[in-house]
């Protein structure tokens, strides 16, 4: 019968949900930042009903991803909340209704989330293709609350 010093000695490491990093969004150029929260997006695979003599037969259909949101940590400039207002000004000005009239692939960046291992080498990569920010969370002033993160949703 198997111990729990066997189950225990079956894992050599466990991912960390703390260490990660962010690469990419830097409009060209490599940027890298602070993160205090992010997620690997959701995938569906969808189902088409097909009738046959019938009856519905269910089939694979197409894969779609969810939204893709991470919260950054504020410097005292804030210059990640400006950067994502910026593109998100190029994609649609607040002032007029023009905005990046390039082309839809001229405001979409590509970033990777890495997992870390405890060394800080990187174990795994998840790789975000062709994201714009959908969204710039409020920022909160308080007498009593400082508020250091940003959250910020990209599609």
């Amino acid at each position: 019968m198997p111990s729990i010093a066997d189950f225990k000695g079956s894992f050599t490491a466990l991912a960390r949900p703390t260490l990660f990093q962010i690469r990419g969004l830097g409009a060209g150029r490599e940027l890298e930042f602070l993160c205090k929260a992010t997620s690997i997006p959701e995938s569906t695979l969808g189902v088409i009903e097909v009738p046959f003599q019938g009856r519905k037969i269910k089939i694979p259909g197409d894969r779609s991803f969810a939204e893709w949101s991470l919260t950054v940590i504020n410097d005292d400039r804030f210059i990640l909340r400006n950067y994502f207002e910026d593109w998100m000004n190029s994609i649609g000005s607040a002032s007029d209704t023009f905005g990046n009239n390039n082309s839809v692939e001229s405001i979409k960046e590509d970033a990777q989330v890495s997992q870390l291992g405890l060394d800080g080498s990187i174990i795994a990569t998840w790789n975000i293709i062709g994201a714009f920010p959908t969204a710039v969370a409020a920022n909160e002033f308080s007498a009593r609350k400082l508020t250091l993160f940003q959250s910020v949703q990209l599609h």
